[in-house]
């Protein structure tokens, strides 16, 4: 008898143990994947594609992917436009610096992510700003996401004092100014940029100005329209037309 009891004494000290050896590894698993979470989330506020290199659209889908694993604040990006412009433009490899706009975005630290991309037409074309040379048109677009709508209006504010040149420019006054072909759209959590150059503009700059207002504006989004020398405000339904 007291054989027995000594035995399944035994039998539940075992497995206690072993439950207990369980209960550390389970523990230690939701340790890992908690660090891991928080590793991730930190990479996401830093996450930054910019396109210097050659990439076919396979590639193109690739980085999509990999930012909407990101889950950005707006669903479609450029990198998602771009792929609907692949008829008429492919990605290339190059970017063009030293845009004063840009810098002037960057330097207050206030966006959280930004992608930027170029596309360059497949087929040429001229015209009087050109001076009747052949050109390959090339567009540059810049995506800037915020985590607030203050901070991203703050920006934009900051941006209209020192339009181009620094030149200060009021909402919804058009004007000239010293500009090269571009449209804006001022959301409420990101701005969004597409430029060209005056020796660029062709119809394939007027078909994208229609898809790309189509695509990232709503009907009540700021929009921001230039041309060479002339800036103004329009409504999605003005660019689309």
């Amino acid at each position: 008898m007291n054989y027995k009891t000594e035995h399944n004494r035994k039998l539940k000290r075992n497995k206690l143990q072993t439950c207990s050896s369980e209960i550390c590894y389970i523990l230690f698993f939701l340790v890992l994947l908690s660090c891991s979470h928080n590793k991730n989330n930190d990479n996401e506020n830093s996450y930054i594609i910019q396109y210097n290199d050659t990439i076919d659209s396979d590639s193109l889908i690739a980085k999509r992917n990999t930012l909407n694993i990101l889950n950005f604040q707006q669903d479609i990006t450029i990198l998602d436009f771009a792929e609907t412009q692949l008829d008429d433009f492919e990605i290339i490899k190059t970017s063009k610096k030293g845009y004063d706009f840009v810098w002037r975005i960057e330097k207050h630290q206030l966006h959280n992510n930004k992608i930027e991309i170029t596309l360059k037409a497949k087929n040429s074309h001229s015209n009087q700003n050109s001076y009747n040379k052949t050109i390959y048109s090339r567009i540059q677009m810049w995506q800037f996401e915020f985590e607030t709508t203050e901070k991203c209006k703050q920006t934009i504010d900051s941006l209209l004092n020192c339009f181009s040149d620094g030149c200060s420019i009021k909402r919804q006054v058009n004007q000239t100014a010293k500009t090269t072909p571009s449209i804006w759209i001022l959301d409420k959590k990101r701005i969004i940029i597409a430029e060209t150059s005056c020796e660029h503009v062709d119809e394939k700059w007027n078909n994208f100005k229609r898809d790309f207002a189509k695509t990232f504006a709503d009907v009540d989004t700021e929009i921001i329209v230039t041309e060479c020398g002339y800036l103004t405000w329009k409504k999605k339904e003005e660019v689309i037309l």
